[in-house]
């Protein structure tokens, strides 16, 4: 677990010349604005991370560098007129120094987030402190965010159909329950009008034929009596006649006459063919409106299903939050918000706050224990205290920059230099 042991910086920015052995788990530069606090801190960081400073050679001076000194390894880094250059090199078991050919490389696999500032957490977006905190537990939910929109998205769907189906459902009244689904058949009525229409055709074309039958029956009779006085000269006539007779009382014997059909019940006919359209409205609105139930119950059951699966989703979200390994104990995130104790982080006191915010950044630099917070001058006693107190447990350093007027604890920067150690 690698530390800085020893720092040397010269003409950086406005630092003069600095040399800091730290000791224990706290490095407080303290000092009036302007002192050079920060330069140091920018040398450690672009020394470690490659960061890049703009103007970094003091005014006056044809170079500058840094050296910092991290125990297993050393960096080196100078800046001069032409460009920047560095150096990184471990001591082997033998004392020999072994450089490594790809500095930058090195670095970065060992230093991690070294740039996190616990209070910077402070000042992040709730969103963007979520962010923070589920790559640090190794969360990802990209899979069920994307289900759950899909989801929800299916949902939404059905729920624009039921409302479809109740808006209309409310502009048709309920049907009788006796009304039937199925239409009545417009041809169905239609023949049977025509068969009564063909029937009483028949009916008066037979009457006809009758009431011919019997006329020329009778008229026959009426000649049988003429002739009668006429036998002698009209038998043959008779002859004719009376077989003429004997062949329509055969013909009226075989005659079927069918069913009387009166023009009341055509009437009634025509009249039940005029009243279908009125009936078939009726039947067809109450069989929207059972189609419009049934297709409304089973959007609803399909909605309570997607209901289901967003709530599975959504424990299997809280699952593998509550399972996940956080920094401190209480602490946990929803999609929109970082929790402590479950209480808002932004409502929480400052000295919560910082707590949870230290615990992060030590979580963020497993490997390189170093913590820079570059506005302690927001730290009260007792919250610099707490600071203190976690860095020991843990065994991490933590570099401070303490806007001052006196240099109780710490490194005194002033003009540029170190010029009082106060213990």
């Amino acid at each position: 677990m690698a530390k800085i042991i020893g720092l040397m910086a010269n003409n950086i920015k406005n630092l003069k010349a600095v040399e800091i052995t730290p000791t224990g788990n706290m490095v407080e530069l303290r000092g009036q604005n302007g002192a050079g606090k920060s330069a140091i801190i920018d040398s450690i960081f672009s020394a470690l991370t490659g960061k890049r400073l703009k103007d970094p050679i003091q005014h006056g001076q044809d170079r500058a560098d840094v050296e910092v000194n991290m125990g297993d390894f050393i960096v080196k880094k100078k800046w001069t007129d032409k460009g920047e250059s560095i150096q990184v090199y471990s001591i082997g078991e033998n004392g020999k120094k072994i450089t490594h050919n790809s500095p930058q490389t090195f670095l970065n696999e060992k230093i991690g987030a070294l740039s996190f500032d616990p209070l910077a957490f402070q000042g992040m977006k709730p969103q963007e402190r979520v962010e923070l905190l589920k790559e640090l537990v190794g969360l990802t939910f990209d899979d069920i965010n994307k289900q759950r929109q899909d989801v929800y998205d299916q949902r939404t769907g059905i729920n624009i159909k039921i409302k479809d189906c109740v808006a209309q459902l409310q502009n048709i009244e309920a049907p009788d329950p006796d009304c039937p689904d199925a239409e009545i058949s417009y041809k169905t009525e239609l023949d049977k009008i025509q068969t009564l229409r063909d029937k009483a055709r028949d009916y008066e074309e037979v009457m006809e034929l009758k009431a011919s039958l019997e006329s020329a029956k009778e008229g026959n009779l009426n000649d049988i009596g003429d002739l009668r006085s006429q036998i002698k000269n009209l038998e043959e006539c008779i002859k004719r006649s009376e077989a003429s007779i004997e062949k329509l009382k055969q013909d009226l014997t075989v005659l079927k006459i069918p069913e009387k059909i009166t023009e009341e019940q055509i009437i009634a006919a025509e009249t039940a063919l005029q009243d279908i359209e009125n009936k078939n409205v009726t039947i067809k609105a109450a069989k929207r409106y059972r189609e419009l139930i049934r297709e409304s119950a089973r959007q609803k059951k399909t909605a309570d299903e997607h209901t289901q699966r967003l709530s599975r989703l959504d424990q299997d979200k809280a699952t593998r939050i509550a399972n996940a390994t956080f920094p401190i104990a209480g602490l946990k995130f929803t999609d929109d918000e970082v929790l402590y104790n479950e209480t808002n982080f932004d409502r929480l006191s400052t000295g919560e706050q910082i707590r949870v915010s230290t615990a992060i950044g030590m979580s963020l630099n497993p490997d390189l224990k170093v913590i820079f917070i570059r506005e302690g001058a927001l730290l009260d006693k007792k919250n610099l205290q707490y600071i203190a107190e976690q860095a020991n447990a843990k065994d991490y350093q933590v570099w401070v920059e303490v806007c001052a007027d006196e240099a109780s604890v710490g490194f005194w920067i002033e003009n540029g230099q170190v010029t009082k150690v106060a213990k």
